[in-house]
């Protein structure tokens, strides 16, 4: 027969072990997740409204880009030209440019490299050099991109990594507010690279589609409720409505003036 103590004390015992268990498994799923990042209102100085921030510099970077390219005269027109496709585009970006720049911020997406990345300040005279040639160049720039697409995944590339140097270094010498600081600046510009390429290589997908099949208009993503897209023909960018669909709109921006010999 069986002891009643001794049973007690087995039952408490397994009890015991299954809380332990318990604990691990949660304190597991926790490292796992500040390790990979997720954990990013504690990693800014100022948390939520930190993110909040990125999100919109992101945002606001991004569009820019696109439409300093296609025309900014279009942003009049906004609700227009920042629908439907155009707009999840945009929402994208802010989702893309908080998960890139909160990486860069707490370390955690480089953490598995043992590099110390404060040290590699070449990384930042990079950076430097890249955004001065895009700066003084940009036309040029802009017809790179047209000819090599696989350039704008290598000013990604020169970008992110080139923002780890410097926000690491001023974390590193407690100036939290000027590491912040350069990350939103060096966000925006990366963010402001990345729409602006997607418009290129927008314009390229449609040249190349007038060069082969003499088909002369391409559209580009918006709301739907006008149309908007590239006429190769004439060589302008044109947002127009349509017959019966509101209030008469013919905006038209030439881009005759983008010569890539």
């Amino acid at each position: 027969m069986t002891d009643p103590r001794q049973f007690d004390i087995n039952l408490a015992l397994a009890s015991r072990d299954q809380i332990r268990s318990k604990r691990k498994n949660i304190e597991r799923v926790s490292h796992g997740t500040e390790q990979f990042g997720w954990n990013f209102k504690g990693a800014l100085p100022l948390g939520g409204v930190g993110i909040l921030v990125i999100a919109i510099v992101a945002m606001v970077a991004f569009m820019l880009g696109q439409f300093t390219f296609l025309g900014l005269q279009f942003l009049a027109h906004w609700p227009l030209v920042l629908g439907g496709h155009m707009a999840t585009l945009i929402a994208f970006s802010a989702v893309w440019g908080v998960a890139l720049e909160c990486g860069i911020w707490s370390g955690r997406l480089l953490q598995s490299a043992s590099i110390d990345w404060a040290a590699q300040r070449w990384l930042a005279g990079v950076l430097i050099i890249f955004l001065g040639i895009c700066a003084l160049l940009h036309r040029q720039y802009q017809c790179l991109l047209v000819a090599m697409p696989t350039l704008l995944l290598l000013g990604f590339v020169i970008t992110f990594f080139g923002q780890v140097p410097i926000v690491q270094a001023l974390r590193g010498a407690g100036r939290e507010g000027a590491a912040f600081a350069a990350l939103l600046v060096l966000g925006a510009g990366l963010m402001f690279l990345a729409g602006e390429g997607l418009a290129v290589d927008h314009y390229r997908k449609g040249l190349g589609h007038f060069q082969n099949d003499r088909s002369a208009i391409f559209t580009i993503p918006s709301s739907g409720q006008a149309d908007f897209f590239f006429d190769y023909e004439r060589r302008e960018v044109v947002l127009k409505t349509r017959p019966h669909d509101g209030e008469p709109l013919d905006v038209r921006r030439s881009f005759a003036d983008f010569e890539c010999k």
